[in-house]
């Protein structure tokens, strides 16, 4: 169990030569209150979350909360989870074991810039224990929803019924 508690302050820093910065630990992105509602009244620059969790993949909590705060406030986020229990998640030990780029250890998203959207991967006999990452959205893919409805969904169901479902909305980076 982790050995925390709710604080009573959420400080925002105006760094000079990069803005105004704000720090929201794992569920503080997640939560509206205050993480949520510091972010859309202090409209930060810049937005960086550390998070304890697996993989970071499209679609998952950490990567819907950073586009929905980071397109109301068209801030930038990086979004950064340990490595260690992907590969643990794959059965490996280390992360020179797993399939290069099998490990996403971040995800970075430009509220400012197009709403431009990048995954940070790692993995394989040439992973090191530190990355850097340029930070350039122009590059990026830009992020987008899209309806997706699924076969089993618009397919036939049970005793040759059909089952119409409307279609289910998909993130897209």
């Amino acid at each position: 169990m982790e050995d925390c508690a709710t604080g009573q302050e959420l400080i925002v820093c105006d760094v000079l030569g990069l803005g105004r910065v704000m720090v929201l630990i794992c569920e503080d992105l997640e939560q509206q209150t205050p993480g949520g509602d510091v972010a859309l009244h202090a409209l930060p620059d810049w937005i960086l979350t550390p998070v304890l969790d697996v993989s970071l993949a499209f679609g998952r909590w950490e990567h819907r909360r950073a586009i929905e705060i980071g397109r109301k406030t068209l801030s930038r986020f990086v979004v950064s989870c340990s490595a260690i229990l992907e590969v643990r998640s794959l059965g490996k030990d280390k992360l020179t074991e797993t399939e290069p780029n099998a490990t996403r250890t971040g995800f970075c998203f430009d509220g400012s810039e197009d709403l431009r959207a990048h995954h940070v991967e790692t993995g394989g006999a040439a992973a090191e224990d530190h990355m850097l990452v340029e930070w350039n959205p122009r590059n990026w893919k830009k992020h987008r929803i899209v309806e997706e409805s699924s076969s089993a969904e618009t397919g036939l169901g049970h005793a040759g019924n059909q089952k119409f479902s409307p279609p289910i909305p998909k993130l897209e980076s």
